[in-house]
């Protein structure tokens, strides 16, 4: 079985008295999501990883950080307000399933998306 992590990098952090997207404060010295990327990029369990968030925000703090990429298979704008998680499910389920969700970042990376999960269970 394959198993894809979405990881949501959303929030305003309002609370953190923040003047920054809440995946975006820093924590010992990098930002906040970065360090839930990482342990799912070590993760030998996690075959691939979704973003969701401001794509080219994360994907620019990523390439700094020089952290590997070779299981992020995409990346997609969160939906409104408190919608991120049923966002994100609806494109991780319609790509698996075959077709490519118009809120995707890269449609280059869905046929390697496909190839990788294409024979996975969709729970729920």
């Amino acid at each position: 079985m394959s198993v894809c992590a979405i990881l949501l990098c959303a929030g305003r952090g309002e609370r953190l008295n923040a003047s920054v997207p809440k995946a975006l404060v820093p924590l010992a010295g990098r930002p906040l999501f970065t360090w839930s990327y990482e342990a799912l990029q070590r993760c030998d369990a996690i075959d691939g990883i979704v973003l969701v968030g401001p794509v080219r925000t994360l994907r620019e703090l990523l390439a700094a950080s020089g952290m590997s990429t070779s299981k992020l298979v995409a990346a997609t704008e969160g939906g409104e307000l408190r919608q991120g998680v049923a966002w994100a499910t609806r494109s991780v389920v319609t790509a698996l399933k075959g077709g490519i969700p118009d809120n995707v970042y890269n449609r280059e990376v869905i046929p390697r998306w496909r190839e990788r999960f294409g024979g996975a269970s969709i729970a729920g």
